[in-house]
C-alpha cells in the first residue's frame, strides 16, 4: 500500500488540483487541512508553481495535475519521470484516483454555477515538459 496519500501530502496534492481546477473554495479548503497537518505556508505557494521542498512530493503534484489537464490521458513521459523520483504503479493509481475524485468534487462545488476550466496556467504549465524542472 502506499504512504504517498497519508498525512499531509495528499492535502497538498488536492489544493493544487483544485486551484488548477478553478475552485478557490476547494483549494482554500485542501490549504486549511495543509496548514493545520503542519505544511508550511511557503510550501503551499512553492505546490501551487509545481514545486517542492522533496522530490518525490514535487514528482507526485506534477503527475497528479498532468493526470486532472489531460483528464487521464497520460503519456509515457509523465509515467517515466514520475517512476524515475520514485513513484510506484500503487502511487500513479493513488494520484490518477486523487485527480478524479477532486475533479468530481470541483464539479459538485460549482453545480450551481458554470463549471469552471481546467486552467493550465494555473501553476503547472503543460506547455513545457510536465516535470522539467525536477
Amino acid at each position: 500500500m502506499t504512504d504517498l496519500l497519508f498525512g499531509p501530502r495528499r492535502a497538498q496534492i488536492a489544493a493544487v488540483l483544485a486551484y488548477a481546477g478553478g475552485c478557490s473554495l476547494l483549494a482554500r479548503a485542501y490549504q486549511r487541512e495543509s496548514l493545520a497537518a503542519g505544511v508550511g505556508a511557503d510550501e503551499l505557494d512553492r505546490n501551487r508553481d509545481g514545486y517542492a521542498a522533496d522530490a518525490r512530493t514535487q514528482a507526485a503534484l506534477r503527475f497528479a495535475h498532468a493526470a486532472l489537464i489531460t483528464r487521464g490521458a497520460l503519456d509515457r513521459a509523465d509515467l517515466r519521470i514520475a517512476r524515475r523520483h520514485g513513484l510506484h504503479d500503487d502511487d500513479l493509481s493513488a494520484l490518477v484516483a486523487l485527480a478524479a475524485q477532486t475533479a468530481d468534487a470541483i464539479i459538485r462545488t460549482n453545480a450551481a454555477g458554470p463549471l469552471p476550466a481546467v486552467r493550465e496556467g494555473a501553476g503547472i504549465s503543460r506547455s513545457r515538459p510536465a516535470h522539467a524542472r525536477i
